[in-house]
């Protein structure tokens, strides 16, 4: 008998086929990293915006006298925030709520934020 070398076609195109597979895997999972990165990187920026509304308001600029709503623009994306004030006529703290809202894929997202003065 004759000694025959190589893979024989179906052998080749079993082959290709789970590396393709792996391939398209590899690809879906690296698009989803980014998407998940790219909503982490948002949330960190409507946060540190946040945070600096309620730092600014402790620490001495005048609280919004009622609710109000803004567009701002966080990363190029559009945001809705949503400043509500309300008093507490028992304990006469005020409760101020943050709320930010947006969409990204459509796909709506929201943070709440809240704190308490007196």
């Amino acid at each position: 008998m004759k000694d025959e070398r190589g893979f024989t076609l179906v052998e080749t195109m079993c082959t290709l086929v789970v590396v393709a597979l792996m391939l398209l895997l590899s690809y879906e999972l690296l698009r989803a990293a980014q998407v998940q990165e790219q909503r982490a990187e948002m949330e960190y920026a409507v946060s540190r915006v946040a945070v600096g509304h309620l730092e600014a308001w402790r620490g001495g600029t005048s609280l919004p006298s009622d609710s109000k709503q803004e567009e701002i623009t966080i990363l190029g994306i559009p945001v809705k925030e949503t400043t509500t004030l309300v008093a507490d006529s028992e304990t006469g703290q005020l409760q101020l709520t943050l709320i930010y809202s947006w969409k990204e894929d459509n796909k709506p997202y929201e943070q709440k934020w809240a704190t308490s003065f007196r």
